[in-house]
């Protein structure tokens, strides 16, 4: 169903908001989205649609008025913090670093992935931004967290139970940021230690990761907390480029192009989790996915697809480099290239075979829940692909697409 007018015409000019599809709810009935501005006037608001009847169902101011009143307040209240993370500042310039830090995270929400409720970032309750929920059929904002640092980020778990989210004074390269786990009522709150300027996010329920990041090395150290202690796992101290992990065997696959370790040369690396033992069992490999189809637990990609097994074998698939999309089944493996100069092939595991597909460019792919087709993105159209008999369905044409984010999402009925 079309969207008011007026929103469509938003997402259409505003890049910001280039992957609509991700602000509808898992239920498919409300869309949310924000207008106005996080600077002068500062009238920059969170507003929910109901899309049977395009009834505005929220309405919420994320920014206080009096910013400047705000953010002296701010000031005054951290200035100890603020000491430490401003030394070389001058006073008068802290209420400028405060205010770009409640900008840059001021336009940061997400529905939980079971239930249609949605988390957002606000400055409603006092001079720095929290975490608030609410529930449109119930529309009375809920905050979940209060802290003088101000929310950059924020992600759901998969069972829509925690919150994981990073806050922060000042932003900016290298500058450090606070990991907290909140519950969605706000009745639990896991302060994590120092560490985790970048969120790799959730691999399950109760397994979270974040990772450091640095000019020159990358990204580094990958650490994981377990649900609910408060404590980070590191999985890999050193850098890498990509990473994926098979918890069922406790083992991680790692790749690193630039080793900015003593001793540790390019390439890909098989971790046992359990044992801290790790061996280099190839080049570096690209894009890395988990499988977790039998023996075939790891794909991933240099000048063709591979599939690793648990003892890290290499099983050439493809011969030429592809995106990956893994069925929900695990059965099937769409293997699609950016652009039109090779075609879209259907990797089939149970038979070892491969099949073209779909000529074209493909921005992204989404598996219906059941395996048993899939959609692609493919410049403005979307098209749909049995996988049964491989017959293409054009679905819809003019999408609203960047070429990079994919600009559909698949909601329940």
């Amino acid at each position: 169903m079309p969207l008011p007018s007026d929103v469509a015409d938003q997402i259409r000019y505003d890049g910001w908001a280039s992957n609509s599809a991700a602000h509808i709810s898992p239920d498919g009935k409300y869309f949310a989205y924000e207008t106005g501005r996080s600077e002068p006037p500062y009238d920059l608001q969170l507003r929910i649609i109901r899309l049977e009847d395009q009834e505005q169902v929220a309405s919420i101011p994320l920014l206080r008025k009096d910013m400047n009143a705000a953010t002296s307040e701010l000031a005054a209240a951290a200035a100890d913090a603020l000491g430490d993370y401003l030394s070389d500042v001058p006073r008068e310039l802290w209420e400028d670093e405060l205010l770009f830090s409640i900008q840059a995270g001021i336009r940061t929400f997400q529905w939980s992935p079971i239930r249609p409720i949605l988390a957002f970032v606000a400055q409603i309750d006092g001079p720095s931004t929290d975490l608030y929920v609410i529930d449109p059929s119930d529309p009375n904002p809920v905050r979940i967290t209060a802290g003088l640092q101000n929310v950059q980020r924020l992600d759901w778990s998969p069972n829509g139970e925690w919150i994981a989210h990073g806050a922060a004074y000042i932003v900016g390269m290298g500058t450090p940021i606070d990991n907290y786990i909140v519950s969605r009522d706000g009745w639990t709150l896991l302060d994590l230690p120092d560490g985790g300027l970048q969120a790799s996010g959730w691999v399950t329920s109760d397994y979270y990761l974040v990772n450091e990041a640095a000019n020159g090395p990358g990204s580094f150290r990958l650490s994981a907390v377990r649900m609910p202690e408060p404590a980070f796992k590191v999985l890999w101290r050193g850098t890498f480029s990509s990473f994926a992990l098979d918890l069922p065997n406790d083992t991680l696959i790692v790749s690193v192009d630039e080793p900015w370790d003593y001793g540790t040369a390019p390439g890909t690396y098989l971790v046992r989790m359990n044992t801290h033992s790790s061996s280099r069992i190839a080049d570096s490999l690209g894009s890395i996915t988990t499988w977790g189809r039998g023996a075939d637990r790891f794909l991933g990609v240099a000048d063709g697809v591979f599939s690793i097994s648990l003892d890290g074998r290499l099983r050439q698939i493809l011969d030429r480099p592809a995106a990956v999309s893994v069925s929900p089944d695990r059965e099937m493996v769409a293997l699609y290239p950016r652009s039109a100069e090779s075609p879209t092939v259907l990797y089939d595991a149970r038979l070892g075979r491969a099949r073209e597909v779909f000529n074209g460019d493909v921005t992204c792919i989404e598996w219906a829940p059941d395996s048993l087709s899939f959609l692609v993105v493919s410049e403005q159209s979307l098209f749909s692909i049995d996988v049964s008999t491989t017959d293409v369905t054009q679905l819809a044409d003019g999408l609203v697409t960047d070429g990079f984010t994919c600009p559909i999402v698949i909601v329940a009925k």
